[in-house]
């Protein structure tokens, strides 16, 4: 990863991020429910389909991962740049709302 002005993305930064968000529980719980009334609304033959494809994915990911090239790296590393960007704004605002 590149590191430009401190801007280097990580998982594990944007996951301390969520964490630390002081409306964090309530959107978790919010999640949850939607969650909860998803999996509520989707039929057996939905879910065995679901698992089928996770299933295709998991096993094909290792032939495919090393098809992925520089430019969908970089491009995959700018939009993480972005995403990190948005959700600082959005926590700081959430924060100087309340």
């Amino acid at each position: 990863m590149m590191n430009n002005d401190n801007q280097e993305i990580s998982w594990e930064e944007l996951q301390n991020l969520w964490s630390s968000a002081a409306s964090n529980k309530q959107i978790s719980l919010q999640m949850a429910g939607l969650l909860q009334e998803l999996k509520n609304k989707t039929s057996q033959f939905e879910k065995d389909l679901i698992q089928q494809d996770m299933d295709l994915l998991k096993a094909s990911w290792s032939e495919t991962s090393t098809l992925v090239s520089e430019f969908e790296t970089q491009s995959i590393h700018q939009d993480l740049k972005r995403i990190k960007r948005w959700i600082k704004k959005w926590l700081h605002y959430l924060g100087n709302k309340e």
